[in-house]
């Protein structure tokens, strides 16, 4: 199985993945200086189907979002990670996807962890 890392969000994904039917869910919250590099990081591993879900950001997400070709939600208030991932999956059901994967939109590895997914 070939892999592919994406540097700048320290990522391996399976090249093989990026062929399916595959719905890439972005929860973020005032995120608006590392969205792009987090999308790019992923359209660099081959997913084209992006769903942002900026959940109430107070900063310059939506508008860095709205000059980019990337799918994106808006939640008018902050509702938290959790809600913001559960409206991806519902738009992924809704899309009939056949996998959804849900990255962190902050562009930072978890501590203790490698970014490896």
């Amino acid at each position: 199985m070939k892999k592919k890392k994406i540097e700048n969000n320290n990522v391996v994904i399976s090249s093989n993945m990026a062929s399916q039917n595959i719905l890439i869910i972005v929860p973020v919250y005032n995120e608006g200086t590392r969205i792009l590099r987090v999308v790019e990081g992923i359209r660099q591993a081959g997913f084209d189907r992006i769903l942002v879900i900026d959940d109430g950001s107070s900063d310059n997400t939506q508008e860095t979002l709205a000059q980019t070709e990337v799918k994106y939600i808006r939640h008018t208030i902050n509702r938290g990670q959790g809600a913001a991932i559960q409206t991806g999956f519902e738009i992924a059901l809704e899309e009939e996807v056949d996998f959804v994967i849900a990255i962190d939109g902050d562009d930072i590895p978890p501590k203790g962890g490698d970014g490896v997914v």
